[in-house]
């Protein structure tokens, strides 16, 4: 098998994109498309051996590199792309001095990365960044390197890179081998390498049709391949509907946003950019690029909450209190084992002795300890629990609904769950049962549809009352959830975690089924998504998910990134803000409202630590915070 080497030139601030580009590059195609050619991507992070020399070993890479992909955005050009283009001009040169044939000389790939739209507007670094760029490249003391020699070679980058074909990169672009950008490419790759590399034509692929990052390396894919004219397709994109009445597992093999890990023992859900992870018994939280943002100092912590952004967490042997998302505590350690609620809608119960009462972000108490048993509020009311039954308040502590119910959780979609008599039912603000039929368990209404059990199996209803996906998963063996409570119930100053089995809800568009001993994925109408094949699986949140393979002795966890590209907005407030940058400050270019449909391009973690979309949405680009959709 024949190796191709590529160079992946780019600015730090790119790294994500890039990242990717060099994921797939280096997995996803080799497996994918080819046989008898090997590509081999090269990144500075993921390529460097410890202990080797940062320059010698760019250099070399840069030599031994068939092609020089250079990424270009609105964030300018960084400081090492500077020495490293530098480097292939010097090289561009040295071949076209020599008289190097076509076929052997190097191929330089110019990508124009969203955002910006000519060469000509890359923003060059400040004169001291290129001074030592140059002193590196010639090996002479920075003073050495005077203006004239600076500016100077500033003009040799822009005519060495204006004379290039530059590929612009529409993410939201649908893929076919005969776009413009496509051609360009296949010209520049398949020429140089199809007279001295035997090119077998890849597998065939059918389904729908892969989007956004998938743009660069499937034109790498077609000039190296040297594909027919059929667009690249995906498995795990716009799936064959399939009836509602059963369901046919579909091979289907999702990129690993992370690599699985041994060291992960347990991981939550991603909110405001962050999520808890369990590393040697201890936890913390990670952002979405798998760093630890939060060091794991604690025994517990549990999500952030949305908006609030604030969390539990505790210490081994010690009162539970609430962390921002510095890892700092903002309401002290002061409440026991179940006498604490995540909060929601500003607001969290909390207990003392053998009531519960409700505090602000700041700890206040603005509802009275009176109730020996609270819920968290979720559209204005909240389940407590008097005179041995529940009912619901509001946030001035007004009865809304009477209490009447063995047991009462939070209403979610305008619909609650509730038990009376034995009997689950669901019902409206008004206290009406909306859906009263016999069920061993139910769970919380989302995204129109709500898990149920009956005989041992789970489907799902709609708000109709009616089975639309047919009773046919299994009861999980996994523990649910232990810490994180619905509600609390104290009964004999014992505190009870209530919550409802919420495993299988959906949310972005998936849920999570369990079948055969596996966990995996499955549509709204049915169909699966990602085959069962993980030991444990949460929900998607923030386009991530945490799932794990093998059992306890050999387990590796770690994140998957969501399938699909086009979703439909729903957020807390209605809304949400689409700016020119990745950042609040950024140009409002327009309020996009619950139930558009987004296709989502790309991701950022800005200076501030927040995870940004880029999307598109109306034939307009922009970005939105992650951490704003539900």
């Amino acid at each position: 098998m024949s190796q191709v080497s590529v160079f992946l030139c780019h600015k730090s601030k790119d790294k994500n994109f890039v990242k990717r580009t060099y994921n797939k590059l280096n997995k996803r195609l080799n497996i994918s498309f080819f046989k008898s050619v090997e590509i081999k991507p090269w990144i500075d992070e993921k390529n460097f051996t410890p202990g080797n020399q940062v320059d010698p070993t760019i250099s070399q890479q840069i030599a031994d590199s068939k092609f020089g992909v250079i990424f270009l955005s609105k964030h300018g050009i960084g400081d090492y792309q500077i020495y490293e283009i530098m480097q292939f001009k010097q090289r561009v040169d040295a071949e076209e001095k020599n008289k190097v044939v076509t076929k052997d000389k190097v191929v330089i790939i110019p990508i124009l990365l969203p955002g910006i739209q000519d060469v000509k507007d890359v923003q060059f670094p400040e004169n001291e960044v290129i001074q030592k760029a140059l002193a590196k490249i010639r090996k002479v003391e920075v003073d050495n390197i005077n203006e004239t020699e600076i500016q100077k070679t500033i003009e040799e980058i822009k005519k060495f890179l204006g004379g290039y074909h530059w590929i612009k990169i529409d993410l939201a672009t649908k893929i076919f081998w005969n776009e413009p950008f496509f051609k360009t490419l296949e010209k520049a790759i398949k020429d140089p390498i199809k007279d001295n590399i035997p090119i077998k034509v890849p597998y065939a692929v059918s389904g729908g049709i892969a989007l956004t990052g998938v743009v660069l390396l499937g034109t790498i894919a077609s000039a190296i391949a040297n594909m027919t004219s059929k667009p690249i397709n995906s498995t795990n994109v716009n799936p064959t509907p399939q009836p509602r009445v059963s369901i046919t597992p579909r091979p289907v093999s999702p990129e690993f946003k992370f690599e699985l890990n041994r060291t992960i023992e347990s991981g939550g859900n991603f909110n405001h950019g962050l999520a808890r992870v369990r590393i040697n018994g201890q936890s913390g939280y990670i952002d979405r690029l798998g760093n630890i943002q939060i060091p794991a100092n604690f025994d517990r912590v549990l999500d952030f909450s949305k908006p609030d952004n604030l969390a539990l967490a505790w210490e081994y042997g010690k009162n539970r209190g609430y962390i921002n998302n510095q890892g700092k505590y903002q309401i002290n350690p002061m409440y026991g084992r179940n006498m604490a609620g995540q909060f929601s809608e500003g607001k969290a119960y909390a207990c003392h002795v053998s009531t519960c009462g409700y505090i602000d972000r700041n700890g206040k108490e603005v509802i009275k300890r009176k109730y020996p048993g609270a819920g968290r509020f979720s559209e204005g009311l909240a389940p407590v629990k008097i005179n041995g039954k529940w009912g619901y308040i509001n946030k001035d502590d007004d009865f809304l609904i009477p209490e009447s119910f063995d047991e009462a959780y939070q209403f979610r979609e305008s619909l609650a769950p509730v038990k009376q008599d034995n009997q689950w039912m669901y019902i409206d603000k008004n206290a009406k049962p909306v859906i009263k039929e016999k069920f061993d368990k139910i769970s919380y209404f989302s995204e129109g549809l709500a898990a149920v059990k009956q005989d041992n199996k789970w489907g799902y209803i709609n708000r109709q009352g009616n089975m639309v996906i047919p009773l046919q998963f299994d009861e999980p063996k996994d523990t649910p959830r232990r810490f994180d409570c619905d509600a609390t119930d104290i009964t004999n100053n014992k505190a009870e975690c209530k919550n409802l089995d919420n495993r299988h809800d959906f949310s972005e568009g998936l849920a999570a089924i369990y079948m055969n001993g596996k966990w995996g994925y499955i549509n709204p109408q049915g169909n699966i998504v990602i085959e069962p094949q993980f030991s444990q699986a949460n929900h998607f949140s923030e386009r991530l998910a945490y799932v794990c393979q093998g059992e306890e002795n050999d387990k590796k966890c770690g994140y998957i990134g969501h399938p699909f590209n086009t979703i439909i907005t729903k957020t807390l407030d209605g809304s949400v803000n689409l700016r020119q940058i990745p950042n609040i400050k950024g140009t409002l270019l327009q309020k996009i409202q619950d139930g558009s449909s987004i296709t989502i391009l790309n991701e950022t973690i800005n200076s501030n630590k927040e995870a940004w979309y880029q999307i598109k949405v109306n034939n307009q680009f922009g970005w939105i915070r992650s951490d704003l959709l539900q």
